[in-house]
């Protein structure tokens, strides 16, 4: 088969797409703002949501074999995190704990339903929430956050021809 080169501008374009319809506990836009690159950099409130690149891996198969039909497969990685600025209020707890569990459930939802990014790769997968505080890279550590991490991670089985 031949090579299937992604599209990485129209793939992060699909991946900001889906996280702008994202839908909180409420029922409303869940961010206050999404972009595509490592933050490095965050406005107060949000939350707010990022996605970046952050390498490719072997695609892992049933079989073990990451060469198929003489293309070499492959995985891409996205890093995505929704930022929180940090609640001491303890009234506001729960109700932050369900929004983050609703956001977590529903990027996953938005991300499924669009398996392929742009028909421009083969599958995904979603590796397992991470929630928990501390600052954001690339800002102060006297700015405390909550964070929910996980990795994008895109298929794509046509991937890197093995000869031109």
């Amino acid at each position: 088969m031949a090579e299937s080169v992604p599209n990485w501008t129209s793939i992060l374009a699909a991946i900001k797409t889906e996280l702008v319809a994202v839908l909180n506990s409420a029922g409303a836009a869940a961010f206050q703002s999404v972009g595509i690159g490592e933050p490095l950099g965050l406005p107060l409130g949000g939350p707010h949501a990022f996605a970046w690149y952050v390498g490719r891996r072997d695609a892992i198969t049933s079989g073990g074999n990451r060469e198929t039909f003489g293309n070499v497969m492959y995985a891409a990685v996205i890093q995505v995190g929704v930022f929180w600025v940090k609640q001491n209020e303890r009234d506001t707890l729960e109700a932050l704990d369900a929004d983050i569990a609703t956001i977590d459930t529903n990027i996953r939802r938005r991300f499924r339903a669009n398996s392929t990014i742009n028909s421009n790769l083969t599958d995904l997968e979603i590796t397992d929430s991470q929630v928990g505080f501390g600052p954001s890279p690339g800002i102060s550590p006297s700015i405390q956050y909550r964070a929910l991490m996980f990795e994008l991670i895109l298929d794509n089985l046509e991937g890197e021809a093995i000869s031109a």
